[in-house]
């Protein structure tokens, strides 16, 4: 919560419980990195057994740490909810979200805002991109968006513990609350005028993706600039993810840290 004059401004919206309801996270990389970065949160692991490869290493990290226990598939499909467990499932605190308040006060120099991205596919690919791509927080709507949820994690390999994910109450508030913090916005659309591979860059920078649908008209209008990828003749425009993983590390050849 921050004091703007006499206005309360929430930019990350309601803090997140004290003791989160626990889920089931599963595949190998997810459960991995959750092992290694926050081992207090996880209650409890279920592999399968005579584990060998990157199973085995799994094992090593929650032994003496958590519980472990053998399952079948059958039983690790109906933990995960899914057949694409790949051999592993963990109960964990849900995920928590970080403030984005602390994260720019700490000197964040590039953050991704996703507008209304609804596929955990690309969001997953585009959490683990910006986690290599050396982004400093990945800002979503509180409604409207898909959060970070078991598929989100798998798909993000465990990157989701690698990169700061914050929830904000309103996008379009949330961008004049960067702007006013030094943030250069650069909006990516298919209709940007400007080339994403000419544009200068400076830091502190936001980078600003829409959804499948694109961006609302209001957060694409609180941007500085609003850039395109260049693309032959014919050719459909790129998802989500690919484009964010083009523009992002055209943000870090340009402006690195």
């Amino acid at each position: 919560m921050l004091v703007k004059g006499k206005e309360l401004v929430n930019v990350g919206g309601r803090r997140q419980e004290e003791r989160p309801q626990a889920r089931w996270i599963y595949g190998v990389n997810a459960v991995r990195r959750r092992l290694e970065v926050q081992p207090e949160s996880v209650f409890e692991v279920h592999l399968l057994p005579r584990t060998s490869g990157r199973l085995a290493d799994v094992q090593r990290l929650a032994a003496g740490r958590v519980p472990v226990h053998t399952a079948d598939a059958g039983r690790l499909q109906r933990l995960a909810g899914t057949t694409a467990h790949q051999g592993v499932t963990a109960r964990t605190a849900a995920f928590r979200y970080r403030e984005l308040e602390a994260v720019v006060e700490q000197g964040a120099g590039v953050v991704l805002v996703l507008d209304q991205l609804q596929d955990p596919q690309n969001f997953g690919a585009l959490i683990r991109t910006a986690a290599a791509a050396g982004v400093d927080a990945v800002i979503i709507p509180r409604h409207g968006a898909v959060g970070v949820t078991p598929v989100v994690e798998k798909v993000a390999a465990g990157a989701v513990n690698d990169v700061a994910v914050c929830q904000v109450s309103n996008l379009a508030q949330t961008l004049r609350w960067l702007r006013v913090r030094g943030f250069w916005s650069v909006g990516l659309a298919p209709a940007g005028v400007i080339n994403l591979f000419d544009m200068d860059v400076a830091r502190p920078v936001a980078l600003v993706l829409g959804g499948e649908g694109g961006m609302r008209h209001l957060v694409e209008s609180l941007c500085d600039v609003v850039v395109s990828i260049p693309m032959k003749a014919g050719v459909e425009s790129l998802n989500a993810s690919v484009a964010g993983a083009l523009a992002m590390y055209e943000l870090r050849r340009k402006a690195p840290a």
